[in-house]
């Protein structure tokens, strides 16, 4: 004879005659109940997978559905719940059955992902700037922001020469991915020319290396709201320019050329 909870019993040697009656005595066995933890994110629903689920000392990480289980036997229990990126979660718990309990965890970091795309094509190298922070996009047209505090607000500007500059903010509150059409710029001046210069490095620290096969000219360097606070003028085709007296942050270069030439602006980061 079987029964959860239970000492099985067995008995033997019998002869039976007739309608009859056995009686059997089942012992109490050390009861132990079937507990399985659900862990998910509160803000989303989804499962979180590999969180730490503690109790007495044991740990235990959730599998790819939020689940994990333990047995245990009848009483109070404390349970601490973890996991990167997310608010430590102790509770008290009392188990008297087989049972599932689930969980929901509040997020303290979170990522925002820019996807940048022109006419469906992704544009890669694209200046997001973040608050303080910035990262070019890649080759499929992605930057991304990770380990971000949740509950602040963010405010973005993206900038790629020749393409219209965008910018917005937002509150976080959960990882989110923005989707952005970015467009080219139309001068309406198709006759002139454009003036063709670089400069490195970039981002730059005290110093900041412009150059151009043609000579350079005028050269300026504005703020982010394009105001000018410095312009010179080189003759020759490799000027050198000191930024130490600059903070860091997001500039940028403009350089003119002759009367059928179209003036050129460039983003610039000083970073140190």
């Amino acid at each position: 004879a079987e029964k959860k909870y239970y000492n099985p019993t067995s008995a033997n040697g019998f002869s039976v005659y007739s309608d009859t009656l056995f009686s059997m005595e089942l012992d109490s066995a050390e009861i132990i109940y079937d507990v399985a933890f659900h862990v998910e994110d509160k803000q989303t629903g989804n499962s979180i997978v590999h969180a730490k689920v503690e109790i007495d000392s044991i740990i235990k990480t959730t599998d790819f559905s939020g689940n994990v289980a333990y047995s245990l036997k009848p009483g109070n229990y404390q349970v601490r719940i973890s996991e990167n990126d997310y608010k430590s979660l102790e509770v008290d718990v009392t188990i008297q059955s087989d049972t599932l309990l689930t969980f929901r965890l509040e997020k303290l970091f979170a990522e925002i992902k820019f996807r940048l795309k022109n006419q469906g094509v992704p544009v890669n190298k694209a200046l997001v700037v973040l608050n303080n922070d910035s990262l070019f996009t890649s080759s499929l047209g992605i930057a991304t922001f990770r380990s971000l505090p949740v509950d602040s607000t963010y405010s973005y500007k993206i900038n790629k020469d020749n393409y219209q500059t965008l910018q917005g903010s937002l509150i976080l509150t959960t990882d989110i991915t923005l989707n952005l059409e970015i467009e080219k710029m139309s001068t309406g001046i198709n006759e002139l020319k454009k003036v063709d210069f670089h400069f490195y490095p970039n981002p730059a620290g005290n110093y900041l290396n412009i150059e151009s096969e043609n000579g350079l000219g005028k050269l300026e360097l504005l703020k982010s709201n394009g105001s000018v606070i410095r312009s010179f003028k080189a003759l020759s085709t490799l000027k050198t320019i000191s930024l130490s007296n600059f903070p860091n942050g997001f500039y940028f270069i403009r350089r003119y050329g002759g009367d059928d030439m179209l003036p050129e602006v460039k983003s610039l980061i000083i970073r140190r």
